[in-house]
């Protein structure tokens, strides 16, 4: 089961931010909150041609998957398997239409070995009140300077998957996927 206990701190923050609103304002955000997050953190958000688009990526992501991803669309910097791609972008749609958030585990593997990637997505509302971001936080099951001798040459398949309830259910075109309640801070 994906462990949501690897972001206590980044969940929290994003429950002060939202307060009684379902999902928290992007420009309530504040970095200097979770500075020690920032090099394990994604913020992709939706542009207007309903495309995904990366706008910041930390540098431990970056390092680790030896490129630059800052920019790019999400589901085409190859860490996505083809088959999955119109699936996950309907999925990231109605994660922004339906707030939910995402979380489960992911195999990256090197040259030498593979290791697990835990994931959280999390939606924030952009300038005019509408979820249009979501911000992707991931914690790895190996230390970063051993990451850093080997860089990730393929992501692997996801293990699990769950979408996180914020407390208004799950999109019904998605029940079949495995769900878990954000419990309020």
């Amino acid at each position: 089961m994906a462990v949501l206990s690897h972001f206590r701190e980044f969940i929290a923050y994003w429950q002060e931010l939202r307060g009684d609103k379902l999902v928290p304002s992007r420009a309530d955000f504040r970095p200097v909150r979770v500075r020690h997050l920032l090099p394990r953190m994604i913020i992709v958000e939706r542009d207007d041609a309903d495309e995904f688009v990366v706008r910041l990526a930390g540098t431990e992501i970056v390092d680790r998957l030896g490129e630059e991803i800052t920019h790019r669309n999400f589901f085409k910097n190859g860490s996505h398997l083809e088959e999955d791609i119109d699936l996950l972008k309907d999925l990231y749609a109605s994660m922004l239409s339906w707030p939910m958030g995402l979380t489960g585990t992911r195999e990256w593997v090197t040259e030498s070995e593979a290791y697990d990637s835990h994931f959280l997505h999390l939606p924030f509302s952009h300038k005019d009140g509408k979820p249009n971001e979501l911000m992707v936080l991931l914690h790895f099951d190996i230390p970063y300077n051993n990451a850093l001798t080997n860089p990730v040459a393929r992501i692997g398949e996801v293990r699990e998957r769950m979408l996180v309830d914020l407390g208004q259910g799950i999109d019904p075109a998605y029940a079949s996927i495995p769900s878990v309640q954000l419990i309020p801070a």
